[in-house]
Order: structure tokens, then C-alpha cells, then sequence
């Protein structure tokens, strides 16, 4: 793989994710496009475990009366590696549902390109005020 083939794919992750921004801030379509169909989220939203396929998660992004997102909502890429067909990416989100996360993505390239496989998160609870 040459050091262009790398930067490509590291674009095409990074793509990937910025679908999933998007997507969180309450476009579920986007959402589709950035998970393969058979992903799993795994961790905790405060005390509470939250280990689900994808798709549940998409649907409580749906389903929000208004934009997941708060007013302070804002997205750190702390960094993104590939290693030939699979990659993995680690991002901070602020004000997301009313709690700061830090995920942990894992990415597979396939036909149609990278899709996220695997969501792993924390969260140490809701914000104060």
C-alpha cells in the first residue's frame, strides 16, 4: 500500500465519520449510511449499560422530538488508523443527549466502501446543569 492509497482511505474513514456527526444530530438516513446493517454499540450512558444492534440506536435518533444534539454539541476526531481493510477512530462528542461521550469506532472496507462495524462508548454521566 502506498502512502497515497493511505492518506485516500484515511479520507474515506474520515468521510465516514462525518457522516455519523451528521447523522447524530438527528438525520437517521446518514446514519444508515455510516453502519453497516449488523453493527453493535457497546457501553454506558451514565450508570446505565446501553449494549444494542445499531439499528436501535438509529431509531432513538428518529424518534427525538427535536436534535439529539444540544446547543454545545461539539465533535473532537482524536484520531483515525488503517490497516488495510480495517481501520479504527476514536472521537469525543460534547452535548450529545444531554451527556459528554468518548467512542470508539472500528471500521471495515467492503464493496461499497468503509462502514462503521462497531460503536464502543462511555459516558461518566449527565452534565452538570
Amino acid at each position: 500500500m502506498s502512502i497515497r492509497d493511505s492518506l485516500d482511505d484515511t479520507a474515506a474513514v474520515r468521510t465516514v465519520l462525518q457522516k455519523y456527526i451528521e447523522g447524530a444530530g438527528g438525520r437517521p438516513d446518514l446514519l444508515r449510511e455510516a453502519f453497516h446493517a449488523d453493527a453493535m454499540m457497546f457501553g454506558n450512558m451514565g450508570a446505565k449499560r446501553w449494549d444494542v444492534p445499531i439499528a436501535k440506536f438509529i431509531d432513538r435518533v428518529a424518534r427525538a422530538e427535536s436534535s439529539p444534539a444540544g446547543a454545545g454539541y461539539a465533535v473532537e476526531i482524536g484520531g483515525i488508523s488503517v490497516h488495510g481493510d480495517a481501520a479504527s477512530a476514536t472521537m469525543i462528542e460534547l452535548d450529545y443527549f444531554g451527556m459528554d461521550f468518548v467512542n470508539l469506532f472500528t471500521l471495515a472496507r467492503f464493496e461499497d466502501g468503509w462502514k462503521i462495524v462497531s460503536k464502543t462508548y462511555t459516558s461518566p454521566g449527565a452534565r452538570p446543569g
